[in-house]
């Protein structure tokens, strides 16, 4: 086994072992009803889910990705998704597709204002930040490499416990 794949399996176990805390967090709490999706009833959840979107919001903000996108809102809720979902969500098509019903628009909308979303961030955005966190990437990354990389990064720095 190389030694880059040894990194990408102890990343993908970090990972893993971060997912089961949250989602053994939800199941032991309080006696509200909770479902295995990670919705939860009740005060607890929605300031925990507060908390989570203004964390969220004030990490793309420091990225340099500007509120009055469309695409910020979009990659705002996509994070909030996959890590309400401990990244057990479907595939970005079919996160593409529940963002479209949430925000009344199409898919191929969603994917374009998170593509742009990106390309500002990189352009003009905190680029000693997006090398930290994408670890020198000289190209803009997919959308999902990007979704999946920032919620990843905002588990395992803690940012959202």
């Amino acid at each position: 086994m190389t030694e880059k794949e040894r990194k990408n399996l102890q990343n993908l176990l970090t990972t893993l072992r971060t997912a089961c805390e949250i989602l053994e967090d939800l199941l032991q709490g309080d006696n509200n009803s909770r479902h295995i999706s990670g919705d939860i009833t009740g005060n607890d959840f929605n300031k925990r889910n507060e908390e989570l979107e203004i964390c969220i919001s004030n990490f793309l903000w420091d990225l340099g990705i500007p509120v009055h996108m469309n695409g910020y809102q979009y990659i705002t809720t996509a994070i909030l998704m996959l890590i309400k979902d401990n990244f057990l969500s479907k595939s970005h098509k079919l996160l593409y597709a529940d963002l479209a019903d949430i925000y009344k628009t199409t898919p191929s909308s969603i994917e374009r204002g998170i593509r742009y979303a990106k390309s500002v961030a990189w352009s003009d955005g905190n680029l000693e930040l997006i090398n930290k966190i994408f670890n020198q990437h000289i190209r803009i990354p997919t959308n999902k490499v990007f979704l999946y990389t920032i919620a990843e990064y905002l588990i395992l720095n803690k940012s959202v416990n």
